[in-house]
């Protein structure tokens, strides 16, 4: 907790134009305590039980055409800017099957599960606040939820039989997944998002019934899995089950191909399929309506579970193709293939975090060309419970839908400004330290805040506005999640020295593994940010359930974020600062929002 002696410092300095020297740091960290359950034994994945081909069914679509030919796989390509990141398998790296995530361009990798048991299956909620998984840690397969941090781990499944390969669906209410919990074969079944409302997903199956790889159209109304070697699609409710492909006996191998390891893109225009055709796994695209087989590898290995990127542009898939399984991308036609992990371990089962719900839409705004994401309408929680005075109470906030924009505004962007008349010089200017091109401009007044956002054909955010963006809709207490501050996702002083040892601020954008859940980049640390609100510390007591915009009229003004010079406590998504509207600092910056 800060002090009263250094929150009273902290607010003469904000009544003193051009005060830039007085620290705002906390010192007290939330504790993290992980309880490791002993090792369990390594699973294999469970195999597709063997099964007697069935009579060919009449298909309710036209069956696939022949694949298209192929060329030789392509030299590799350079690694993409990391975007959304990407979950994966690892197996062995550590003693076992454990849940790993990286950036999509191979970097950060990182391994998310600490049991000592088996952990895979990964699956992104819609949100990407939170992984369903299978986990053997209570000595059965069952079906876990996570946060994107591995904090608050939910067992939702509770039975002998093993169940796995948990999908969510795109409203995040349900998780479609496998079971051979009513006899010997792997069916679908569908349960709610809390583990509630368990059945199965369909009342009939075929006499030989073995379904696989459920995958959820983008819409939500279908499901497309893998059943008797052929793809199907059924509505969500369980009917109108309709065959897609017709595989009948292949010559060369003796036996009927199958599809198996299914993702939908999130255009809703193909479905990808691991198909061994050809005598080994290869990575196929057939269009939803069943129609347009085509062949995206040809390699004498396993190419197998594909996964989309969530512009539908790529597709990451697991390969042994170089001596062990390894993640690597490619482009939707096949082409720009490139290699992420290279590991002795095998490295399986890719994927790629979805697009937030309303906010995989982005645009640039014309006037300073500032990056710009949608934040949806709805309720989010404001405030904590374990916080300042200021803080509290924890509240219920509706919003209606907004834009805010991925950076602080630099320094590039903001002498535009001052060049167009609209705007007064930062104060820091000519100062070396924080003038650069790319760095946040700091040393504003928030009536120069107030007038660039205006000029740029924005405005500020509100104080609600700047917390839900920061912290979405689950409450998380740091842009990332619920893991303190480091200076792997923010310019802190994180304990090595001010600004991660730089002493100043960073370029906007530089961690972008703490980006928040709609994408916004620096929101904890680099510089604190001024917002529209005039501050009262005990506003959240009789704040508006809906757009609040702060007390009518006071004498400070609100800040946000925390900025190079804090500890982890002090970037919190929840912490409240203020200062006078005429002061400055090098540590005070702002970002816009539009509606």
């Amino acid at each position: 907790m800060k002090s009263t002696a250094l929150l009273l410092l902290m607010f003469l300095c904000a009544l003193v134009p051009g005060c830039a020297e007085q620290e705002t740091q906390q010192t007290t960290e939330d504790a993290i305590v992980e309880d490791l359950p002993p090792a369990r034994p390594t699973y294999t994945r469970t195999p597709t039980p063997s099964i007697t081909p069935t009579p060919s069914r009449t298909p309710t679509v036209t069956p696939t055409g022949t694949p298209s030919a192929t060329t030789p796989p392509p030299t590799l390509a350079a690694p993409a800017p990391a975007q959304k990141p990407i979950a994966f398998v690892s197996k062995q790296r550590d003693g076992n099957h454990q849940i790993y995530v990286m950036s999509d361009n191979g970097s950060n990798q990182t391994r998310l599960t600490t049991t000592g048991s088996y952990n895979s299956d990964p699956a992104w909620s819609p949100d990407e606040t939170r992984l369903a998984f299978v986990s053997y840690r209570d000595g059965n397969y069952e079906i876990y939820t996570m946060n994107a941090d591995e904090s608050g781990s939910k067992r939702l499944t509770n039975n002998p039989a093993a169940d796995i390969n948990p999908k969510w669906s795109p409203d995040g209410t349900r998780i479609a997944f496998v079971s051979n919990r009513e006899g010997g074969f792997y069916l679908i079944f569908v349960m709610n998002a809390d583990g509630l409302g368990v059945k199965a997903l369909m009342a009939t199956h075929s006499s030989v019934p073995n379904e696989n790889s459920p995958t959820w159209s983008p819409d939500g109304k279908h499901i497309a899995f893998s059943s008797d070697t052929d793809i199907y699609v059924v509505n969500a409710d369980g009917s109108n089950r309709v065959r897609l492909t017709n595989n009948t006996q292949s010559t060369s191998l003796g036996r009927v191909p199958s599809f198996s390891e299914l993702a939908w893109s999130p255009d809703g225009q193909h479905i990808a399929s691991s198909y061994n055709r050809d005598g080994n796994d290869e990575i196929y695209v057939i269009n939803a309506d069943g129609s347009g087989l085509k062949r995206l590898t040809n390699n004498p290995a396993s190419d197998q579970y594909p996964a989309w990127s969530p512009d539908s542009k790529r597709i990451a898939f697991a390969s042994n193709r170089d001596g062990n399984y390894e993640i690597y991308v490619m482009n939707a036609d096949g082409t720009g293939l490139n290699h992420l992990t290279n590991n002795s371990a095998d490295d399986i089962l890719p994927a790629w975090a979805p697009s937030q719900p309303g906010s995989p839409s982005t645009q640039v705004r014309e006037r300073d060309g500032a990056e710009t994401f949608s934040v949806p309408a709805g309720e989010f929680t404001m405030g904590s419970d374990s916080g300042e005075a200021s803080e509290k109470p924890v509240h219920r906030v509706y919003l209606d839908s907004f834009w805010i924009d991925r950076t602080e505004v630099t320094n590039g962007q903001y002498t535009h400004c001052v060049t167009a008349g609209k705007c007064n010089p930062s104060r820091s200017a000519d100062n070396s330290k924080v003038n650069g091109e790319n760095q946040p401009v700091v040393s504003v007044a928030w009536d120069d805040a107030k007038a660039y956002c205006e000029w740029a054909g924005a405005r500020l955010p509100t104080e609600a506005e700047w917390e839900k963006a920061a912290r979405g809709s689950d409450g998380r207490k740091w842009p990332w999640g619920n893991s303190p501050a480091t200076c792997d996702y923010s310019v802190l002083d994180a304990g090595d020295g001010r600004g991660c040892g730089r002493d100043t601020t960073w370029p906007v954008g530089s961690k972008t593994s703490g980006a928040s859940p709609y994408g916004a980049l620096d929101m904890a640390g680099n510089v604190w940010e001024w917002v529209a609100d005039w501050y009262d510390a005990t506003y959240y007591s009789r704040s508006p359930a809906r757009n609040p915009t702060g007390p009518e009229s006071g004498t400070l003004r609100v800040l946000r974020g925390g900025s190079w010079r804090d500890l982890s406590y002090g970037v919190r998504t929840t912490i409240r600062n203020y200062g006078n509207p005429g002061a400055t600092g090098v540590y005070f910056g702002f970002r816009c929002a539009q509606d």
